[in-house]
């Protein structure tokens, strides 16, 4: 019998590898650069994320403890604190696919957690920025503080009797030195990850935006830091036990925030 079949057309059986397409929600749109919300939602931010952990409290429990685990093996590499800069993308990648996996399921695999592993050269970028900006302020801090300050304030180590050699004045010029670098540091890529995962950006669109869409929430994101510090405050009540349940929320807030700021879904 006679194939019936064209000889000449393209070929039915897939001869490359699929692409996993990235799942898009209907009736939802992107906002370049972000919105501007209202003063409450720094509040409601962390309600929306308390609500998220409770629906799988055990989940990002164990996604913080692993994080805890990789924090105190990396603390024994030398210049620890410079390879959590490089790591940090990947992991705020990881949160927020997990998150968004969570909310579009009801659930997340722990493996969703190194979902930034697979676009590894943006997410490299933005930890390259932010290691970068880690030695700017260092040497900045050394030349207004001394080194001694520079180790307190930018690594986080603890020098002998290095606060008492610093004299007030020093430590109000260390803190208003802190806040004019670190604050627009923390804008420019506070959106970065969630940007370069969900929207496939690239890392310099991704750092923009970020940081207008930072600039136009100043104000909710003053009321979600006071409402943040005191949820932390009151989670190390109970022997510091609160903070299994304080910090994995504190995380998810990041795609909060996030979805709140650039995606229209009304």
């Amino acid at each position: 019998m006679e194939d019936a079949r064209n000889p000449y057309a393209p070929p039915q059986a897939p001869v490359a590898d699929p692409v996993e397409p990235r799942p898009v929600d209907e009736h939802e749109t992107f906002i370049p650069n972000g919105r501007r919300v209202s003063l409450l939602q720094g509040m409601r931010w962390l309600g929306d994320a308390w609500r998220m952990f409770l629906a799988r409290p055990g989940k990002w429990i164990v996604t913080f403890l692993l994080f805890i685990l990789l924090y105190v093996v990396l603390s024994w590499v030398p210049f620890a604190n410079l390879v959590n800069s490089l790591l940090w993308p990947f992991l705020a990648a990881g949160i927020v696919m997990a998150a968004d996996l969570q909310r579009r399921t009801g659930t997340f695999a722990l493996g969703t957690l190194f979902e930034g592993f697979r676009r590894p050269a943006p997410l490299f970028a933005i930890g390259a920025l932010v290691l970068l900006s880690v030695v700017v302020l260092y040497v900045s801090f050394a030349v207004v503080t001394g080194t001694d300050g520079a180790n307190q304030f930018v690594l986080k180590a603890r020098a002998a009797n290095g606060a008492a050699r610093m004299s007030p004045r020093a430590i109000l010029s260390a803190l208003a030195l802190y806040t004019i670098l670190v604050l627009p540091l923390t804008a420019a890529t506070y959106f970065a990850a969630p940007l370069v995962m969900f929207q496939r950006v690239s890392v310099g669109t991704a750092i923009k935006m970020s940081f207008i869409g930072s600039i136009k929430n100043v104000l909710p994101a003053i009321v979600f830091s006071v409402c943040a510090m005191l949820f932390m405050i009151v989670s190390i009540i109970p022997l510091g036990l609160g903070l299994l349940v304080s910090i994995p929320v504190l995380m998810i807030t990041n795609y909060i925030v996030y979805r709140d700021v650039f995606i229209d879904s009304r």
